[in-house]
């Protein structure tokens, strides 16, 4: 049942990179889903209450972040809602990952925008980094040890 529910998250965590990257969004429904497939997870391990615990602490840092216009609303939303996905103790791995997943993607999406630039192809206006993308990154490094 755990690596089944791993597979539900990591299913949904495509779908979140696909909307990201075509939409820049992250959609509430697929957020809700991840979460509670989270907490599902935490409930097998044994560590729920303190998952939820933990998540709700999170919860004024990454409005503070959100407002400060450093992560978008979904992004927040999707981190909170991982947070039951892995142990308490694993957290900072999991954001760490998440930090290095988000320099590789951000420094793809300056590549890319030089790379139009250069070439003179399409809009290089006001781009947003998919950081959705990170998060599911750092994620899947969690749950699979890459």
């Amino acid at each position: 049942m755990y690596n089944f529910i791993i597979v539900l998250i990591s299913l949904s965590l495509i779908c979140v990179v696909v909307t990201d990257i075509y939409r820049r969004s992250i959609y509430n429904w697929t957020v809700l889903v991840i979460f509670l497939m989270s907490l599902g997870l935490a409930v097998l391990r044994g560590d729920a209450l303190c998952c939820l615990l933990v998540a709700v602490g999170l919860v004024p840092v990454l409005y503070v972040l959100w407002r400060c216009h450093l992560f978008g609303g979904g992004d927040v939303k999707l981190m909170i809602g991982l947070v039951p996905v892995v142990p308490v103790a694993g957290l900072l791995s999991l954001f760490l990952s998440i930090a290095v997943a988000g320099s590789i993607v951000a420094g793809a999406c300056l590549a890319w925008r030089w790379i139009k630039l250069v070439t003179g192809r399409g809009d290089i206006g006001d781009q947003t980094v998919p950081y959705g993308v990170a998060i599911a990154a750092g994620t899947f490094i969690n749950l699979y040890h890459f």
